[in-house]
């Protein structure tokens, strides 16, 4: 109905469509990190869940279990709230284990499925034994769930289907940027996956790490955000370490969008059937440093991203590529945020 929601240290507030009145207000005992809404059903994430319709009306409050909280989207058509993040489940065989979960639940607070959820024993039976988190969600514009994760190393249950350990998932991998072979210590890796929101049922996925140019070992690419378009393209924001794949070769506009040896703040996009990459760059340019993306959205027409820049030095700025800027030159400070958008696939 157009109505504005906003949710922080506050609670929940809900705005009227023009922003001009505060139609309701909810202390929720403590600071929101996430708010989600899909038609008619907001969610937010303080502590517990916490469900809403668009008039501001409480519906249900339930826990969403143990362990850290990243993310959590809302698929009204089949009246579900998904969260994602990982819990600490220490002990042999994998010692020390940072295990991710999707976790969806019906608008009651009853548990309808999970993903990835396992415990130590479970995992360290199948030898998965690599960190790994649950890093964003999306509901896509085709309707389907999209979730991005993070492992730090190649033997991660990522590499399962999320509801049955003992079976290999459909991860797509057609060059070494794709498959976490040959890894650079536990360096975190990017997994993105295609999901059934009502069942939770693994459509397919696929990896993405950076290669070392001078030991070709697969480095560093880590997760923030993820969004699909309607016909399945796949858009995901994060950050590299060296090096994308001819990242001498990328460029945004017609300028060099990073060094031939450099990663950096990164979007990639990826066709329907993860067959291919259409595109993999930074927005870093000749001298930008520090920036990753931390936030993307699609409407099928553009894609817009988010990218935080932090600076060394307070005083001294580094800025990212920017065309037709609505400020020309950055903040400086501490770290500066920058808003890039382009034509959707």
């Amino acid at each position: 109905n157009g109505g504005l929601a906003v949710a922080g240290d506050f609670g929940l507030a809900l705005l009227s469509p023009e922003a001009d009145a505060t139609l309701f207000v909810e202390t929720l005992g403590q600071p929101a990190s996430r708010l989600a809404g899909d038609g008619n059903t907001l969610a937010v994430l303080a502590g517990d869940v916490h469900l809403f319709d668009t008039q501001g009306e409480a519906l249900a409050s339930f826990s969403a279990g143990g362990g850290q909280k990243h993310d959590m989207v809302v698929h009204d058509a089949s009246q579900t709230v998904i969260v994602t993040g990982f819990k600490q489940d220490d002990g042999p065989p994998c010692t020390q284990l940072q295990i991710p979960y999707i976790r969806a639940f019906d608008y009651q607070g009853e548990r309808k499925w999970t993903g990835y959820d396992w415990n130590k024993d479970e995992v360290g039976a199948s030898s998965e034994c690599a960190d790994s988190r649950g890093m964003a969600l999306a509901i896509g514009g085709d309707g389907k769930l999209y979730y991005a994760g993070e492992s730090h190393g190649g033997n991660t249950v990522h590499r399962r289907l999320p509801d049955d350990l003992s079976t290999f998932a459909e991860n797509i991998n057609f060059d070494k940027y794709n498959n976490p072979y040959n890894m650079n210590g536990a360096a975190p890796i990017t997994y993105y996956a295609r999901l059934d929101p009502a069942t939770g049922a693994h459509e397919r996925g696929q990896f993405l790490c950076t290669r070392l140019s001078s030991s070709d070992k697969g480095n560093a690419a880590r997760p923030r955000a993820i969004a699909a378009t309607a016909d399945g393209h796949v858009i995901v924001a994060g950050g590299t370490a060296c090096c994308i794949d001819a990242g001498a070769e990328r460029t945004v506009n017609g300028e060099p969008a990073m060094g031939e040896y450099l990663g950096g703040g990164f979007v990639l996009v990826a066709s329907p059937d993860f067959e291919s990459r259409l595109s993999w760059t930074t927005f870093r340019g000749g001298g930008g440093n520090g920036e990753i993306g931390v936030r993307v959205a699609t409407n099928g027409v553009h894609v817009a991203t988010a990218f935080q820049q932090a600076h060394d030095d307070g005083t001294q700025a580094w800025p990212m590529l920017s065309f037709d800027a609505v400020l020309p030159e950055p903040g400086g400070g501490t770290e500066d945020g920058y808003l890039v958008v382009f034509p959707a696939p």
